[in-house]
């Protein structure tokens, strides 16, 4: 069994959007530098990541959505912009851009409540005072790709999940007229977490 040498460990907790689409490359890129170091990541959404944080089950997180405790530090790390996709056969496919109120009669495949994408997305409807209901709920993006491309609904999810599927023609993206779902990502941790040299280069890697 090989030992882990504490000093050199980092546990990083991530959301699912960022731990399936950010993470590895950082992750990656972060070993290149510092082959000594060895990482542990746990991705979840981002109320069970925040709350790994709080009992020091993780030293450090990258989050998508809100996090509620005085007890974190929170660093903004990259901007991200949720979009709206559709199945290629579907209706907005045609589309040059959708008006918001034609969303109100579409059903929605949507992340859990818990997730950073959810709460985004029913905050701004709820700005535009815009109704909305859910056909589908789960804690997958790719699920939630999958069942768009099937053509059982539309789906708000971040820009970086469906890259590949848009470039290849399974999705399409479309502007939503007037509606924008603009966040900033966030690296949280503990006030009173001591930062070791480790800690300090991944955090000066995501200010990067």
């Amino acid at each position: 069994m090989r030992l882990i040498n504490k000093r050199n460990f980092i546990r990083i907790g991530a959301s699912v959007t960022i731990g399936a689409y950010i993470l590895p490359k950082l992750i990656l890129k972060f070993k290149e530098l510092n082959s000594e170091n060895t990482v542990e990541v746990i991705e979840d959404n981002t109320a069970k990541i925040e709350e790994l944080i709080l009992r020091d089950q993780l030293d450090l997180a990258l989050v998508e959505g809100e996090t509620t405790s005085p007890n974190l530090i929170r660093k903004s790390f990259m901007e991200d912009e949720l979009v709206l996709i559709c199945g290629a056969s579907h209706r907005f496919a045609a589309m040059t851009s959708v008006n918001p109120h034609e969303l109100e009669t579409e059903p929605f495949i949507v992340r859990e409540k818990e997730s950073g994408t959810r709460k985004k997305f029913e905050e701004v409807m709820a700005e535009k005072e815009l109704s909305w209901h859910a056909s589908w709920t789960c804690n997958n993006v790719d699920s939630i790709k999958m069942a768009v491309a099937a053509g059982l609904g539309v789906s708000v999810i971040s820009k970086f999940a469906v890259i590949n599927e848009v470039c290849s023609g399974q999705l399409c993206n479309k502007e939503i007229d007037g509606l924008h779902f603009n966040r900033h990502y966030k690296m949280i941790y503990h006030k009173d977490k001591y930062l070791s040299p480790a800690m300090q280069r991944f955090i000066k890697l995501c200010d990067a």
